[in-house]
């Protein structure tokens, strides 16, 4: 009976000498295989789609435009894929946005989306803390203190 990592092992082997006997050269004369390895990466690499509840704003959209660029992800796609992994509070809100949207018929595109989390659960002025941090200045000396 093979593992699990000689089934897997098998199954890439599988693909790749399925992927060459389509063509060995692509149009312009590069080698498929070596596109094959250069170009599919998010086909055998798995990457899971980030979770938001309504905590660290930042760290998700940050982590999404990185899901979205390796996955090479469609404008069209991005926001029912960030929309399916909101959690809590955040899908609460994500359900009410969609119900304004369809009753104002209008689309909502990853501009929108994101422009609207950000109003909902971004930091205001008076919660950005690492902003305020870096603004604070010494004036004087240590002595004087």
């Amino acid at each position: 009976m093979a593992t699990n990592k000689e089934r897997l092992d098998r199954l890439e082997f599988e693909l790749q000498k399925n992927y060459g006997e389509k063509g060995s050269t692509s149009r312009g004369g590069h080698n498929r295989e070596e596109g094959f390895h250069q170009h599919n990466h998010s086909r055998f690499t798995k990457m899971d789609f980030p979770k938001f509840s309504g905590d660290d704003l930042t760290e998700w959209i940050n982590r999404a435009f990185q899901y979205f660029e390796f996955q090479e992800t469609v404008e069209e796609q991005k926001v029912a894929l960030a929309s399916f992994h909101l959690e809590g509070e955040a899908n609460q809100w994500w359900q009410w946005l969609k119900q304004v949207q369809r009753n104002e018929r209008l689309d909502i595109t990853w501009s929108l989306f994101e422009r609207e989390i950000k109003n909902r659960f971004g930091p205001t002025k008076y919660e950005c803390f690492d902003e305020a941090l870096s603004q604070v200045k010494q004036i004087g000396t240590l002595r004087d203190y």
